[in-house]
């Protein structure tokens, strides 16, 4: 009998000991980084980034920065971290979020755990922090993922409806929300959450596609997709200073620069350090980091290469030219005199500049990228730095193209009409990380005239 027991014990022991609640199992499921593009219209106008882990400690993180540049002066950004407890009920221990306008602290709230509830805190532009009321009420791991668990709880009918009670932590409230499934394709289930919003989540229940508000359509895209179109973040403010004039920036065979700020320039730019880990030397043609050609042939949504107009387009320019070479010669003097600068102009699809060839340097790039893909040349929208000294020396974020022609790569920028661009033009660091956290001002840096080479 005291045998009998005894395993009985033991196997109910183990039987708790691999228990795993559903919320931990579907958090689980949801680990890892996901990057999503905004668009408005079908112009791309700013990006959302989510980030679900797991710290040493064992708790949960779901952190995320949301990011829409509607103009030059209209960039509006707010992040978000939440944080739970290692033990269930898994309680939320604290939440942030922090938003800015221009680059500018315009609001930041703290929802922190006490005894019996949680309190709201409040910091305006002014830095100073207002203590706010009381939230008497739980609100745990579960709470945070009732949608989850309601669908993969119920069969996920079209039709079917609940009530999900969220945080909001812009109205630093509790609120509740409509869920109602109203497609359920392929294993997919789409949610409408009242107000104009919808969740698409595939079979793991991984958010892959969401409209906000009727207005903003959100699609899962790699990092490097969600940041690359988004011209509207290319603010004059975001610049790298330079200590002083470049003599003749055009005619810049090779340039040295000392690099001083949060990172060194070995950990930004590895292939391009010279001497020192705090110096490169950028030099005339200077690639980015390499790509699969075979990828950059093909037509996509920002590059409809297989359009009709664009094809018949990419062929007059060239008319006799044969070879290669001259062809992206032909192209990058076309597209410099066909397109008008302007940076004020809102942002413009390929297929719009036809009509109205006007834009800043994403719109001169993204065509020549397109019109050289339709002749069946490899080639590529590069974003960087590249010097300007209006109104002050700086380096300042620009887009130019790489397209590969006879076994070689020839680096131009056709904004700026250069068949082979200058020792100016710096591409954005390999590691997407550190690229987005220049891009997004949160690694500052500035450059020293070391050496200039004529």
């Amino acid at each position: 009998m005291i045998r009998v027991f005894l395993v009985a014990a033991l196997v109910a022991t183990a039987c708790a000991a691999v228990f795993i609640p559903e919320s931990t199992r579907i958090t689980a499921g949801l680990q890892g980084e996901r990057w999503y593009r905004i668009e408005q219209q079908d112009r791309a106008i700013g990006y959302l980034s989510s980030v679900t882990r797991l710290d040493w400690r064992g708790r949960w993180h779901f952190e995320s920065d949301l990011r829409i540049a509607l103009s030059r002066d209209n960039d509006m950004r707010t992040r978000e971290h939440l944080r739970f407890a290692l033990l269930p009920p898994h309680a939320l221990v604290d939440a942030h979020q922090t938003t800015y306008r221009n680059g500018r602290l315009v609001d930041a709230t703290r929802l922190v755990r006490e005894t019996d509830g949680y309190r709201w805190y409040s910091r305006g532009a002014d830095g100073s922090e207002q203590r706010g009321h009381r939230f008497d009420d739980t609100f745990s791991l579960d709470d945070h993922l009732a949608l989850e668990r309601w669908l993969k709880a119920e069969t996920r009918d079209t039709g079917a409806r609940t009530e999900i009670l969220a945080l909001d932590l812009g109205e630093r409230a509790r609120r509740a929300r409509p869920a109602t499934v109203i497609a359920n394709e392929d294993g997919h289930v789409t949610v409408d959450s009242g107000a104009g919003s919808l969740i698409e989540l595939d079979e793991q229940l991984r958010p892959v596609g969401m409209k906000l508000a009727g207005v903003y359509d959100l699609r899962a895209v790699a990092r490097e997709q969600a940041l690359a179109p988004l011209k509207a973040l290319h603010l004059p403010s975001q610049r790298v200073l330079l200590d002083r004039a470049l003599t003749n920036p055009a005619a810049l065979r090779a340039l040295t620069l000392s690099v001083a700020g949060s990172m060194p320039a070995s950990t930004l730019w590895p292939n391009l350090v010279d001497e020192t880990e705090h110096q490169i030397t950028i030099r005339r043609s200077t690639r980015a980091a390499p790509s699969d050609a075979h990828t950059l042939r093909l037509a996509t949504r920002d590059h409809p290469a297989d359009h009709p107009a664009l094809q018949r387009l990419a062929q007059r320019v060239v008319a006799d030219t044969r070879d290669e070479i001259g062809q992206i010669e032909a192209l990058t003097r076309f597209v410099h005199g066909f397109v008008s600068y302007d940076e004020t102009h809102a942002a413009s699809s390929v297929l719009e500049l036809l009509a109205s060839p006007r834009g800043d340097c994403t719109e001169y790039a993204d065509l020549l990228t397109t019109l050289a893909r339709s002749l069946g040349l490899p080639a590529r929208t590069v974003f960087g730095l590249a010097y300007q000294a209006d109104p002050m020396p700086a380096f300042r974020f620009h887009a130019w193209n790489e397209v590969e022609a006879e076994g070689r790569w020839f680096v131009v920028d056709p904004t700026w009409n250069q068949v082979a661009t200058d020792a100016t033009h710096l591409p954005m660091p390999e590691d997407h990380t550190l690229a987005i956290a220049l891009l997004t001002g949160e690694q500052t840096i500035r450059f020293t005239v070391i050496e200039e080479q004529y």
